[in-house]
């Protein structure tokens, strides 16, 4: 259900064509390898509010419990699929410390396993 104060835009992630400084949050999931990085980011600056934020994710490497069956998703992963992944899958990889990113940057919450 939309909320009615939200403002739901979907556009070119370079080229959002909503206002300068009127936007609160830009959230950018699983995506951001693909973006071209000096325009994205310009085009963030241009459109994010003073004390505005931009959350960035990916979810990274999957993994399953059992050690066996992890280690045959690993090796699907890398030896099965890995040879056709794009090079831009290096930045999933890793956790997308690497990407080039000119905005402070906020801890992020520690992951806890849930009970049970």
């Amino acid at each position: 259900m939309r909320h009615a104060r939200i403002q739901y835009h979907v556009t070119s992630a370079e080229q959002s064509g909503v206002g300068d400084k009127s936007i609160s949050l830009v959230t950018v999931a699983q995506a951001i390898h693909w973006f071209d990085f000096v325009r994205f980011y310009a085009e963030v600056k241009r459109v994010l509010s003073p004390n505005g934020v931009i959350a960035v994710w990916a979810y990274g490497i999957n993994t399953v419990e059992g050690a066996d069956a992890n280690q045959i998703v690993k090796d699907f992963y890398a030896r099965t699929v890995g040879p056709y992944w794009p090079p831009e899958r290096k930045l999933v990889e890793d956790g997308y410390r690497t990407i080039p990113f000119p905005f402070v940057e906020l801890a992020s919450p520690t992951r806890t396993k849930s009970p049970g």
